[in-house]
């Protein structure tokens, strides 16, 4: 069998069709696994697959619930409606860290939420305007820091429809 000897096969999917080419070679199942350096509820697993399920449950692992979500919806919209229209009391916006303590959730799971939901905080859109305000915080070397805002103001040319 050449997958077995492609160097870019994964060596989960090597093993598997060894134990389904031993088995079709007569090889017990102690032998097998003792061969492979394997255990034998491993070899039992693959060769049970293969008979039951073909080649296709050999070559392609079964899917897996994974941990289940520890945030409720509701959590989530509280987050993204806080950092939409709230703004932190000694801040220009809010930054990762500072929601994430606001909020009593890891900063790894607002980074998460910010992504799906496209969330720039440091991106503010000014209503009822078409400019759009950019805030930039800057480490000085001296340790001292400095925010920098900047308006962009985005013009519309109305069209005669005369």
């Amino acid at each position: 069998m050449k997958t077995t000897r492609h160097p870019s096969t994964p060596q989960a999917i090597v093993l598997r069709c060894h134990v389904v080419l031993g088995a079709a070679g007569g090889i017990a199942n102690n032998e097998l696994a003792r061969q492979l350096c394997t255990s034998l509820p491993t070899v039992l697993l693959w060769r049970r697959r293969f008979e039951q399920q073909g080649l296709l449950a050999i070559l392609e692992d079964k899917h897996r619930s994974g941990r289940p979500r520890a945030l409720t919806p509701e959590k989530e919209a509280a987050i993204v409606e806080a950092t939409r229209n709230t703004k932190p009391h000694h801040a220009t916006h809010w930054s990762v860290r500072s929601m994430a303590r606001s909020q009593g959730v890891s900063s790894a799971t607002i980074q998460r939420i910010w992504k799906a939901y496209h969330l720039q905080p440091h991106l503010v859109e000014v209503v009822g305007s078409g400019s759009l305000l950019y805030h930039e915080k800057l480490g000085l070397d001296d340790g001292e820091s400095v925010c920098i805002t900047v308006a962009v103001e985005e013009h519309q040319t109305q069209r005669d429809t005369g």
